[in-house]
């Protein structure tokens, strides 16, 4: 039997990803592409989200997740809405998620700039 090592190097999938099956192509022709969604131009109740609805929507401007440019306006005043709730951990994620926007919006900013001084 050979050893551990071997077998693990066996079963690892840079050692041999042809013999593994992995995907070679994307699964689709249209991988990667934006669909636009089902919902509208603004799809979801953002007056009414969860903590867990602005924990993603904090983590989606994070790692620079496509927002379309005609839905962003009326997410921020969505998000203005909620900052008038009763609960606080609402109001207080909400607040992460504008501070979240305005910071992505002055990286690009400076990136902006810095590609013009160039």
């Amino acid at each position: 039997m050979p050893s551990r090592r071997t077998r693990k190097r066996y079963r690892s999938p840079a050692a041999n990803a042809g013999l593994r099956g992995d995907r070679q192509r994307p699964p689709t022709d249209d991988f990667g592409n934006f669909a636009g969604g089902v919902g509208g131009k603004l799809c979801g109740d953002w007056e009414n989200a969860s903590l867990s609805d602005l924990r993603l929507l904090r983590h989606a401007i994070n790692e620079n997740w496509l927002v379309p440019v005609e839905s962003r306006r009326q997410l921020m005043q969505a998000l203005c809405s909620i900052l008038r709730s009763e609960d606080f951990r609402i109001v207080m994620s909400a607040c992460q998620v504008v501070i979240t926007a305005e910071n992505y919006n002055l990286k690009l900013e400076e990136a902006e700039r810095r590609a013009k001084e160039k």
